[in-house]
């Protein structure tokens, strides 16, 4: 073997030092010196050419921030010598178009350069990031909450700067609100009930109310009679369906009627309240009334059979607010028990109740959070709460310092309004994120009994009590284009 490498190295065109080395070591092994083989315990540098450098066995690229983890170890021959690259430019990442949010978020999260992050921290201190063992601690109680950053499932950090970048609708900035009314108009004998809902606006920009025995029609200016009912029977609630084409009306004797709200044809009857329906909703082609009794009946108009589809037997007093959700089978249902119940449609059972601390009717679901209800309480109770349809928990409670008579989200920002009764008499927008008070815009004299949206989401019409009795139309959302509600792309998760 020695032989072999003698005449393996004499061979060679060019004599490096290691070469030579190697050989003189060899022959003096030969001569019987006693010195031992340096092969064993030579090292790859000294045996490396000396026109090339040498690197570690694999390229591991370091960042300007990891670059200490070269010298972790506990000798210095251990950490790889720096590769020779070329080097880009901090100017030109800072152009390129590949420079997003997502990149941001990742910079923070991997390599702490933010500065709050970097102040919390030491080197490597409470950080999983390079560890294959977990720490054997004991798990408190902060790590329980489902609600935590521990059960999440984005890598991002939500106590980070950047959480605002997880926000999947831009909420913009809204311009100055008008403090007065765009147009009022008179509304004599229009009832004065608490309980009622006798205002509703459809798809096809048209506006139905209901005063005394008769159901009027409003739409660009423009007025008429829809229906006069007879005498001992008054309206007590009108609700359009999603497509505007058809216009339910229930009534104080416990009968419910469909009109078609272009011919103003009688349609259907349905004959199932014992006393008067207060309120009404529809579900694509399903209506459903909500009566005095407590009992909430479900109809198919499509169906020539009277009997209802579905009875939701729940509560005992008088049902006054209703609000089917927008891509799922629940209906939310407010009554003067103090209590909102969430129904499964398909088996007409309750899935969660909340309470309230006086008679629910402001109800309305968060187009910008699936899953949330937003509710709001009578005189003694003056709150705002939102709820967690999925987990039955509360999100948040607001007191509005006044009875909440309706509540109304925007479909295009994170806004909603609500309209107030006794104390007040005031329609209030809030900034949905924050329940924060934007603009209170006052008019109405008495309490605002009854409050609808228009079809952009961008007029709201309101009626008042007694002596008031006054129709007014407000602008209180701006309309926004296609181009400004984007979704994030860092909320892969968020409707699972």
């Amino acid at each position: 073997l020695l032989n072999s490498v003698v005449m393996s190295v004499a061979r060679s065109e060019q004599y490096g030092p290691a070469s030579r080395t190697i050989l003189n070591a060899v022959r003096a092994g030969r001569a019987g010196k006693g010195q031992v083989s340096p092969l064993k315990v030579w090292s790859p540098y000294e045996l490396a050419s000396p026109t090339r450098e040498i690197y570690g066995d694999r390229f591991i690229p370091l960042s300007a921030d990891r670059r200490h983890l070269a010298n972790l170890g506990s000798d210095h021959e251990l950490a790889s010598p720096p590769l020779k690259r070329r080097r880009v430019s901090t100017e030109s990442l800072n152009r390129s178009p590949a420079k997003s949010p997502y990149q941001v978020v990742l910079r923070e999260q991997l390599l702490e350069s933010s500065p709050e992050r970097r102040s919390k921290r030491t080197l490597f201190a409470k950080s999983a990031l390079f560890q294959y063992k977990s720490s054997n601690r004991i798990v408190g109680a902060e790590n329980l909450d489902p609600n935590g950053a521990s059960y999440s499932v984005s890598f991002v950090d939500h106590s980070s700067p950047t959480r605002d970048l997880l926000s999947p609708v831009i909420k913009p900035n809204l311009p100055k609100i008008p403090s007065t009314s765009l147009r009022v108009l008179d509304a004599p004998h229009l009832e004065g009930d608490f309980y009622l809902n006798l205002l509703d606006w459809s798809s096809k920009n048209v506006v139905a109310l209901a005063l005394d025995y008769s159901i009027y029609l409003w739409k660009e200016g423009n007025s008429e009679l829809f229906c006069k009912c007879q005498s001992g029977c008054k309206p007590t609630s009108v609700g359009f369906n999603r497509d505007g084409n058809l216009l339910g009306v229930g009534l104080s004797n416990g009968l419910v009627r469909i009109y078609d709200s272009a011919t103003k044809q009688h349609i259907h009857q349905f004959q199932d309240h014992k006393r008067r329906v207060s309120v009404l909703t529809w579900k694509r082609n399903c209506l459903l009334s909500g009566s005095r009794s407590g009992n909430i009946e479900m109809h198919d108009v499509r169906m020539k059979c009277v009997a209802p589809v579905r009875t939701f037997a729940e509560h005992k007093q008088e049902v006054c607010g209703l609000k089917c959700y927008y891509d799922g089978d629940y209906l939310a249902s407010g009554c003067n028990d103090n209590k909102v119940m969430v129904w499964d449609m398909g088996s007409g059972r309750p899935v969660h109740t909340f309470q309230h601390k006086a008679a629910v009717k402001a109800l309305d679901w968060n187009p910008h959070r699936p899953g949330v209800l937003t509710s709001g309480g009578g005189t003694s109770d003056k709150t705002v709460c939102s709820w967690n349809v999925m987990t039955g928990q509360q999100i948040s409670t607001v007191n509005v310092g006044s009875q909440v008579t309706g509540l109304l989200w925007s479909q295009h920002s994170n806004y909603l309004v609500t309209t107030h009764g006794y104390n007040t008499n005031r329609i209030v927008v809030w900034d949905g994120q924050t329940m924060e008070k934007y603009a209170s815009l006052e008019g109405h004299t008495s309490r605002v009994l009854y409050a609808a949206l228009s079809p952009d989401s961008t007029t709201l019409v309101t009626a008042a009590d007694f002596p008031d009795q006054t129709v007014r139309f407000w602008t209180v959302f701006p309309k926004l284009n296609s181009s400004q509600r984007v979704s994030s792309c860092l909320t892969l998760f968020d409707r699972i």
